[in-house]
Parts: structure tokens; C-alpha cells; sequence
């Protein structure tokens, strides 16, 4: 066992790899900065595995898992003992993995990895509850005939041989699973035995715990897990020879709504035998790193630009290498906006492939290795326990080739060559129609093949380079003066009525010598057609991001009731330059008179996207009198320098007047807002809004969604069933608290769900939310481990940098951290608090509003 630093996590955070004699992988990651635990267990089990006969069993066993084991045999056991300790779970089947994810207070590793083991080794698989999770299986499968995701599996589906599992839907439903809950018990335990054993499972624990103490945590649990029985599973090959050199086009089938959508992607796929990824694994990192720096998206964004005069924009550009089981995956994915023609898809094509040659050549053994991103403390976890279960080399490091260069660029060259390359075109719902090749079984899913074109090397192009960063002068960096890390307070440089600038401060242990500097900056900004000008922006900074990544920067965009904002953080002496040219992109955004001025997502179940609605700001939302540019500037920039640096950007901005809107969510409610209809299925959510944006207003919200959210599941879901998504979620816009009550029904109508969600909060939401002292501490706890203490530097500026932008011009600033001021105000509540912000719940004195989806008409 070796203990080694990982790259990409918060500073000095190391992991380690253990196998135990049961033959089952552990990984314990050591962060010293987690508030909370995250805890994975991973299966070399999916969809893909699951017996032709029974379609949906992988997907029906996930579901099951949750319904009861020993020692815990009560159904939604988990769900009751991880809510009464704030925290959060979830399960995911994919195609060759199925994962359970739970996030807890620190302190509860050792019973929460124990709940963990019994659930993946020792379920019940009680056949008297398995007939009503295949109804709830079926409902959220004709609900996710609307979603985008299942239509591209479906359409990906079509490279496979047509013996391959891939052919066929996998999502489960009646149809699929049959009604004798006997035999499905009976077949779910044949999986399960098969599956689920320590050969083939992984598990991973990530936390503020030494890796000794997760060590032993893990081996101990661990050890509980039984070895195999019988042999692995043959799988066959995903990729069909057949098919190298075709172009698959898919679309949603045109339902409701779903025909105003104007999203399209665009993916290029080579499959590489595993030998060659291990092999050189090092030099497709570099390679990877090349076409992420920026060139790609700058090239792709000018061919868009003469193909389509700026009709249609790249939203997103990544280059990945992944998994697809057996086989490795090098694919570059195009996310796009507006109106895209095949003529246009083939030129982006072609500039891919020009571009992917170029970086073949660029590969240099001189070159460092590139930075590594930092990574999501969420998803991270779960991408190394299934490549754990599955004994792929885990993407914990990215480390210098070691491989002769020759030898690894004939291999990629051969293996990335454009005749091996197959595309996965998204289209426009009904943008096939009469000219699609047939649909998919089950699902509907209108396709169409097409050769692409044949060239054993593309056209030369004149490629455009990544954008550059015009570093700062030398006299210009100096280091803040000790006392301003000491007290750790943002020094206000001036406050007038054009400019607030805030310099230095707020150094936490995360920053210590663990980054350059920072530069946040925040101006008002027309709240009409907000959404449609963030994408632009983004788009229009996508390479810049790109850019800026590769060096070691990050660059954020976002905006809220309060205006658009832009922050970034990495290495001093470009950055200055890096924050200027995205404020100049703004600045060049072409004016969109009639674009929606409302998020319309596109993709997940309907009730998911109504959740989306809980983060848009109201224009009824009170605004903090604001100056026309707010700055915040540190580590390492003089303060002579940032004023000097504040001025000038202020000019590349138009003439904004301060935004001083007044209103409040109280004066505002709206009984009952429609939404667009998509899909077959009722949905309703009430949003309930906080009494002011205050800390102890966001406690009490989020205290109050934990006592509710459980019992409200149980309730709509398993007592009234009346549908498959009940929910309590906390969302907040531009710092306004909101809760809000979902279920998505395929049989219930508004009325009905109407009525039952406000017969809820009737019968049980005073009740529920009277808690012993106990019970309140536990919940605090699990709270504080959620967003206590910030765990990234990231999540330390954001915080930090939105609590700036609140703040009132008259009002003097804080002298602590904004997450401590938010711990004294949790540390202040007591129990009678909650119990009387649910009262005003219940007695309606909480703004409410309404939001419903009705089903498509035929």
C-alpha cells in the first residue's frame, strides 16, 4: 500500500489503495479540508449484464437495494436514519456499473459505511414489495421518454452488433420485467449472487479522517463481503467493426414543447483497445491536454462563424477518454445553440479532425505534463469506485509519459486515424421526420445513418492559436502586509457611487501559498433576457476559459437579480489580463431582442427541470442599492495597482445606472403558474420563498425541507401513489432561500396533486417539525457538514465573493468569514425556531407560489 498526493484535490490531500484478502478494492482519500464524508460502493454490474429476457432487472435491483437488508430490514430504512443526520444519498445504474453514494457528517463513517456493506451485500429482496417498484420503474420510464438521455443511448446503440445489449433499452418497465413479483424476486437474487461480490465491487471513502483511520474503517466493513461463486461474465465488444466511418443523427421525437428546442451536439468516437491506453496512457493525457487548451474551441467557434454568421454558437467543447467496459473511449464532444445545418456539421467535423492531427504532431517530450482541473469532491469519489469494481487504472494522477514518443505517436495516429472515427449527431426534435431510417425499438427514437466523409487525412486548414494572457508587469506584484492575512478582512479601497473596490482578505488554510491571487468583479445588468445573454457570454469566452485552464486558472461567469458577475483565481501575473478580456466579451455581446429571458431546460425528468425554476430570480426580489462596477482583488496585487486596474475596466463597460429595485416576494405571489407541456405526466411544485436572504432565513429553510422531505416522499410516493418523484428541495436565487415541494405523477392531476401536497403540509408539517434537542443537534450537525467551513479554494471565493455583492453600500463590513458568521446564526436557533417557521408555513404568512405541468394533448 502506497501513500501518494493526488492532484486536483485541496491541498495536502493524499489517497491510498488497499486490497483485501476477500479480493475487494478500497480507496481512501484523505482531505483534510472535507466538512463532510462521501462514501461510495460500486458494482462491476449494469444494464448491459442484466439477461436479455428480463430488461431493466440491474436498473429493478438498484431500486431494491433500498427496500430492506439485514440488519436493517424496515423499507426506506437508509432514507430515514441519513435524514435524521442532514445528510444525503443517491444510486445510479449505468451500463457496466451500478454505484451508491452517501454524504455524512464526518462522524458517521463508521455506521454509515457499515449501512453501506449491509445494503450492497445483504439486501431482503422482499418479493411482497417488488410489484410496486416495478409500477414506479414504469412510471419514471414513460416519464423519461421526454428526456434527451435515454433517446441517446438509444441512438449510440446503433454503432453496437446487433446481438449486443446495447440494441435494446435497458431503462425497465412492465412490458420488460412482467408482473409475477415471485420470479422477479427470484431472478434479482440469481443477479445479485452472481454480481455482487468482492472481486467485483470497489469501495471509497473521502474525508478529514487520516488514512489509517479510513483504512481500518474500510478493511473492517470491507471484510464482510463475500468472495465469488462463480466465474466473471463474458462481455462482448460494444463496437461494431462494421460501422467505423458512419454518422448516426438522432432526435427526441417531437413532444410538446420539446419542438422549440434549438439544442444540438456533436460527438467524434474512437473505441482503443485497453493494451493501448496502458501503454500510453501518459501521452494520451498530453494529448487530451492539447486539445482542451483553447485552439480546439477557438477554431470550431470561427468555422460556426462563417458557416452560420453567428446563427448558432459552441455552448461547450470537452475531450475525454472513458470507459465503455471492456474498452476505452476517446471521444470529443460539441455542445451547441441555434441553428445548425448538415453543411455546418461537417466543417466542424473537419476542423475536429484537422485539429486533432495537429495536436498529434504538437505531442513534445519536453512538454510538462498538464495541470490537473480541480475535481468535484462529489463525482470524484464515484468515478474511482466504479473504476475500483471494474480494475481499470484509476485517473487519480496525471503523470509524465515514460513511453518512447515515436512509438505512441504511430499507435494514436493508426487508432485515431479519421476512417476509425464514428459521430453521434443530436439534432432538433422532428428535424429527421420523413427522411429518418426507421426508430428505435421502444423508445421511439427517430435515427438516421450517413457515411462520413472519406479522407485518409483532413483537408489543411489555417488553425487559429488559443487565446493569449498579457502578463503584469513585475512592479505591479507586490504581497498583501501581514496584517491583512492576520485579521483576514477585505479592506474596502473606496465605495462611491461608480465603484466599490475590495482588496486582500479572508485567507483561509485552503489559500496559504496554495494559489496566486484572485479577482472577482460584479456590475448591473438588464434582468430581461439575463439567461440568453449568459449563454452567450459563455460561449463567447469558451476558448478563453480553455485557455486559462490549461495554465492554471479558472474563470467563472454567472449572474443573478442582482446583476452579471465573472470571477477567477490562479497565477498573478496573467490573470489581471485573463478577468479584462471576458469583460470585454460582454461588453461585444450582440443584443437579443427577442430572446427568452427564462431558463427552458431541456434535459431530465419534468420535475427536475421545475426544481431548476426554485434558482431564477425573481425581479420582485428586494436589490442591494449597488455600485455601477463592484471589485474585489487580492493576494500579491498592490493596492495602487488593483484601484489603477478597477478604473480602467470600468470604462470597457456601458454607461449602467446602479440598480435600485425595490419590491418583495410577499407583494408578489402568483396562485398558479403553467409551464410548457413535455411528456405524459402531471407535475406539480409548490415554491415557498424565506422571509428575507438572512442567514438564520437560510437556516431555518433548509432545517425545515430536512424535516419535511422524507416523510413527504412516503407519503406521496408509497401511502397515496401517486407518482414515482416526491421531493423536498432547498434551492436559493441570488441568496433568497426557497423550498420546494415536487411530485410528478403519471395518473394524478393538478387538482389531485393540489390537494395532497396541502393536505401534507396540513396534517404533518407542524408535527414534523417539533424536534427534541437531540433530534435538532443531529440535524445542525448534518447541516454544518453540507456548508460549514468551505472545503475548496473555490467554494471559499464564491462564498466570500457573493457575501461582498449583498453587502449595502451604509453597511460596515463583518469582521469574520462569511461561512463563520453563518455558523454563529445556526449555533443561535433552537428547536422552537423551526416549529414556528413551519407555523408560518402552514399559516401562509411564507410567500408561496404554484407551478404546473400538464401532459402533452395527443
Amino acid at each position: 500500500m502506497s501513500k501518494v498526493e493526488a492532484p486536483g484535490l485541496p491541498r495536502e490531500s493524499r489517497y491510498a489503495i488497499r486490497e483485501l484478502e476477500n479480493g475487494l478494492n478500497v480507496m481512501a482519500v484523505e482531505v483534510p479540508s472535507a466538512r463532510k464524508l462521501r462514501l461510495v460502493g460500486a458494482v462491476d454490474a449494469g444494464f448491459f449484464d442484466e439477461p436479455a429476457k428480463c430488461r431493466g432487472l440491474a436498473h429493478l435491483l438498484e431500486h431494491a437495494l433500498f427496500l430492506g437488508s439485514l440488519p436493517h430490514s424496515e423499507p426506506g430504512e437508509l432514507a430515514r436514519w441519513v435524514g435524521e443526520r442532514g445528510g444525503r444519498y443517491n444510486a445510479r445504474t449505468e451500463a457496466y456499473t451500478t454505484h451508491v453514494h452517501l454524504y455524512l457528517p464526518p462522524e458517521c463513517a463508521d455506521e454509515g459505511l457499515a449501512r453501506l456493506v449491509a445494503l450492497l451485500y445483504r439486501p431482503l429482496l422482499d418479493s411482497s414489495l417488488i410489484a410496486a417498484e416495478v409500477k414506479v420503474l414504469d412510471a419514471e420510464f414513460h416519464a423519461r421518454l421526454a428526456d434527451p438521455a435515454l433517446h441517446r443511448l438509444a441512438a449510440l446503440g446503433r454503432f453496437s452488433e446487433p446481438s449486443h445489449p446495447a440494441r435494446h433499452c435497458h431503462a425497465g418497465h412492465r412490458a420488460s420485467l412482467g408482473e409475477d413479483a415471485g420470479q422477479l424476486s427470484a431472478r434479482l437474487g440469481e443477479f445479485h449472487r452472481r454480481h455482487y461480490h468482492a472481486e467485483r465491487m470497489g469501495l471509497v471513502m473521502l474525508g478529514p479522517q487520516t488514512l489509517d483511520e479510513q483504512l481500518a474503517l474500510l478493511a473492517r466493513h470491507g471484510a464482510c463481503i463475500g468472495k465469488a461463486t462463480t466465474s466473471p461474465p463474458t462481455r462482448q465488444p460494444y463496437w461494431r467493426e462494421a460501422q467505423l466511418g458512419a454518422w448516426v443523427r438522432w432526435c427526441t421525437p417531437p413532444i410538446g414543447d420539446s419542438k422549440s428546442d434549438n439544442s444540438h451536439s456533436l460527438e467524434l468516437l474512437w473505441a482503443l483497445p485497453t493494451e493501448l491506453v496502458l501503454r500510453h496512457g501518459g501521452w494520451i493525457e498530453h494529448l487530451l491536454g492539447i486539445l482542451n487548451d483553447g485552439t480546439l474551441s477557438a477554431n470550431l467557434a470561427a468555422s460556426l462563424s462563417v458557416q452560420l454568421h453567428n446563427r448558432a454558437s459552441l455552448q461547450e467543447l470537452e475531450a475525454t477518454l472513458s470507459w465503455q467496459g471492456p474498452q476505452a473511449l476517446f471521444g470529443i464532444t460539441l455542445d451547441l445553440e441555434g441553428s445548425v445545418e448538415q453543411d455546418a456539421m461537417t466543417a466542424l467535423y473537419t476542423t475536429c479532425l484537422a485539429c486533432l492531427q495537429a495536436a498529434l504532431k504538437a505531442l513534445n517530450e519536453q512538454d510538462p505534463p498538464p495541470l490537473a482541473s480541480p475535481v468535484d469532491l462529489d463525482e470524484w469519489p464515484r468515478e474511482q469506485a466504479c473504476r475500483l469494481a471494474q480494475g481499470i487504472p484509476l485517473s487519480t494522477s496525471v503523470a509524465a509519459p515514460c513511453e518512447p514518443l515515436h512509438e505512441a505517436r504511430k499507435a494514436l495516429a493508426h487508432w485515431l486515424a479519421p476512417r476509425r472515427c464514428r459521430m453521434l449527431e443530436r439534432c432538433s426534435p422532428g428535424t429527421l421526420g420523413q427522411r429518418a431510417d426507421g426508430d428505435t425499438e421502444e423508445t421511439g427514437t427517430p435515427f438516421r445513418f450517413s457515411p462520413l466523409p472519406v479522407f485518409d487525412e483532413p483537408p489543411p486548414l489555417a488553425l487559429r492559436s488559443a487565446p493569449r494572457f498579457m502578463p503584469m508587469q513585475p512592479d505591479a506584484i507586490t504581497p498583501q502586509p501581514p496584517e491583512a492575512k492576520r485579521h483576514g478582512i477585505p479592506q474596502r479601497l473606496t465605495s462611491r457611487e461608480h465603484l466599490a473596490l475590495w482588496w486582500g482578505g479572508f485567507v483561509t488554510s485552503q489559500m496559504d501559498d496554495a494559489m496566486d491571487t484572485y479577482c472577482c468583479l460584479g456590475w448591473p445588468a438588464p434582468p430581461i433576457h439575463q439567461h440568453e445573454r449568459l449563454m452567450r457570454w459563455r460561449a463567447s469566452t469558451l476558448a478563453l476559459a480553455q485557455a486559462a485552464r490549461a495554465r492554471g486558472m479558472t474563470l467563472r461567469l454567472g449572474g443573478d437579480s442582482q446583476g452579471d458577475w465573472l470571477m477567477t483565481h490562479g497565477s498573478t501575473a496573467p490573470l489581471l489580463s485573463l478577468a479584462e478580456q471576458a469583460v470585454a466579451a460582454w461588453h461585444d455581446l450582440p443584443l437579443a431582442d427577442n430572446a427568452p429571458s427564462q431558463p427552458s431546460p431541456t434535459a431530465g425528468l419534468v420535475a427536475q427541470r421545475m426544481l431548476a425554476r426554485l434558482e431564477t430570480p425573481s425581479p420582485a426580489l428586494r436589490q442591494a442599492h449597488s455600485s455601477a462596477l463592484s471589485c474585489w482583488i487580492g493576494e500579491h496585487i498592490g493596492s495602487d495597482q488593483a484601484h489603477l486596474w478597477a478604473e480602467r475596466v470600468r470604462v470597457l463597460l456601458p454607461d449602467i445606472e446602479p440598480m435600485r429595485l425595490r419590491g418583495d416576494p410577499a407583494n408578489s405571489r402568483e396562485p398558479q403558474l403553467s409551464l410548457p407541456p413535455v411528456g405524459k405526466d402531471w407535475a406539480l411544485l409548490l415554491e415557498v420563498q424565506g422571509a428575507d436572504e438572512s442567514s438564520r432565513s437560510r437556516w431555518l429553510m433548509q432545517l425545515l425541507g430536512q424535516c419535511h422531505d422524507a416523510a413527504f416522499y412516503r407519503e406521496m410516493r408509497q401511502r397515496r401513489g401517486l407518482g414515482y418523484v416526491a421531493a423536498v428541495r432547498y434551492r436559493e436565487a441570488a441568496g433568497w432561500p426557497r423550498l420546494g415541494y415536487v411530485v410528478q405523477s403519471p395518473h394524478a392531476d393538478i387538482d389531485a396533486l393540489r390537494a395532497a401536497i396541502e393536505a401534507f403540509l396540513n396534517a404533518q408539517a407542524l408535527r414534523l417539525a417539533r424536534l427534541t434537542f437531540d433530534e435538532f443537534n443531529c440535524l445542525r450537525r448534518g447541516l454544518l457538514a453540507r456548508q460549514g467551513p468551505p472545503e475548496t479554494i473555490a467554494e471559499a471565493l464564491e462564498r466570500t465573493w457573493q457575501a461582498l455583492r449583498r453587502h449595502s453600500r451604509e453597511k460596515p463590513l463583518d469582521t469574520l468569514p462569511p461561512w463563520e458568521e453563518e455558523q454563529i446564526a445556526l449555533e443561535r436557533l433552537m428547536p422552537s425556531d423551526i416549529e414556528a417557521h413551519a407555523q408560518a408555513l402552514v399559516a401562509g404568512t411564507l410567500p408561496r407560489r404554484w407551478w404546473e405541468q400538464r401532459p402533452t394533448t395527443p
